[in-house]
């Protein structure tokens, strides 16, 4: 379970991202002993946001509310309540393969990060 908003921070990075999370990382052990996780994509507005997930200072808040134990920031485009069917150990890292329980969305446009650069969608990519 997430104890504070800095788990929240690295859980929730590791899961937009779709890595594996190392395991030394507290999330390994509290998603292997919870077998859930949630996962939030974020708003196009949220390139602060999501800096921060990054463990970078410069990003903006991170309001949440929890929803079936699960956290869930306030503004997201969508929700994804995930509960864990199978773990893989990559090296150091632990891949989770979970199934969707739970999904809520809204008709925002969602914040996407590839090759290094922000994009809106499919479209061109934003200023860093």
């Amino acid at each position: 379970m997430w104890h504070d908003r800095e788990q929240l921070r690295y859980g929730q990075s590791l899961a937009a991202d779709g890595a594996g999370i190392g395991n030394a990382w507290t999330d390994d052990q509290a998603i292997s002993e919870s077998r859930r996780y949630a996962v939030n994509v974020l708003t196009e507005a949220d390139r602060g946001l999501s800096r921060r997930f990054a463990g970078r200072p410069d990003g903006g808040n991170s309001d949440f509310i929890w929803v079936e134990g699960l956290p869930k920031l306030s503004n997201c485009v969508a929700f994804f309540a995930c509960e864990v069917t199978r773990t893989v150990d990559i090296g150091d890292h632990t891949l989770f393969i979970a199934e969707v329980s739970n999904c809520e969305y809204c008709d925002n446009v969602p914040l996407v990060f590839f090759s290094s650069r922000y994009h809106l969608g499919p479209g061109a990519p934003l200023d860093r």
